[in-house]
């Protein structure tokens, strides 16, 4: 049976990475962080360790040899409340202890989770793995991604065979934070409430893990792949969360609005918990199928 460490596996992302391991036939042990969230973990068999990601000693004490595969998906989300500074270089210490203590362990490979913004989306109708790097990062968390990445691909020059995933924005179970969610979890208790004009594509968490899954599997060695997802502005959004949830999209002062938005998250938080988990749906799918 193969051997894979996840880190960041009782997050959003990771809780469907270690999902997709284990119906594949992976064994997975999760280094995680004091006070993590790892009830469900326990439930599914998953072997538990705890380390301080801050230093490279403690995570390679957590870390067992000769793993077949590293995924490091661990990082402080850009919802986080920490300062851009304090994010950044958490962030960036995370990935090179883990990097670190792979390389110590004789891992077989290290898939390291990015993100897709690090790419030059602003005057870009499309992006791939080959669009420019963003110039000048405007937040922490950017900043470390692009970092971080900096970092693995020098782990590749020391003889590493390692994969990098770039995700896009991510809309489904198991998610506490990030651009969609705030979209509807800030409207908690509110009667009206603005919704950006802006749009993003939004990926399945669950289609995402399988993609990196894949790359842990089959991906070329040194490669980087950008996992994207469908296209959507976020007024077309609200209109389909409106719609499956019973509450009423309006115009109003030149901005949409989701009316009724507190009862609107509290079922899409019911239908999120009862979502089924179907590898090749997309989230608009899901929304759809999910049971009321």
């Amino acid at each position: 049976m193969p051997r894979a460490v996840v880190t960041g596996a009782s997050g959003f992302l990771g809780h469907h990475i270690v999902q997709s391991l284990l119906r594949r036939g992976w064994s997975v042990t999760a280094i995680v962080r004091q006070g993590s969230y790892v009830a469900a973990l326990r439930r599914w068999g998953v072997t538990l360790a705890g380390a301080d990601f801050a230093h490279s000693r403690s995570v390679s004490v957590a870390m067992p040899q000769m793993p077949d595969v590293v995924i490091h998906a661990a990082a402080e989300p850009p919802s986080s409340p920490l300062s851009p500074e304090v994010l950044e270089n958490r962030n960036v210490a995370a990935t090179r202890s883990v990097l670190a203590a792979a390389q110590i362990a004789d891992a077989g490979r290290i898939v390291h989770v990015s993100d897709s913004c690090v790419y030059n989306w602003y005057g870009v109708g499309e992006v791939c793995e080959m669009t420019p790097r963003l110039p000048d990062a405007p937040t922490g968390y950017i900043r470390s991604k692009l970092r971080c990445e900096e970092h693995a691909r020098r782990t590749m020059t020391r003889g590493m065979d390692v994969v990098i995933v770039q995700p896009n924005p991510m809309f489904g179970p198991f998610q506490t934070h990030g651009l969609a969610y705030q979209a509807f979890a800030s409207a908690l208790g509110q009667k009206v409430t603005p919704i950006s004009n802006a749009g993003t594509c939004l990926a399945h968490p669950q289609a995402v893990a399988d993609a990196i899954v894949t790359a842990a599997e089959s991906g070329a060695a040194g490669q980087s792949y950008l996992l994207g997802g469908e296209p959507i502005d976020f007024r077309t959004f609200a209109g389909l969360i409106a719609q499956a949830t019973g509450g009423i999209a309006a115009r109003g002062a030149g901005w949409p609005y989701l009316r009724e938005a507190s009862d609107a998250v509290r079922i899409l938080a019911s239908r999120v918990s009862k979502a089924p988990f179907c590898a090749s749906v997309v989230w608009r799918e899901w929304l759809e199928r999910a049971p009321g």
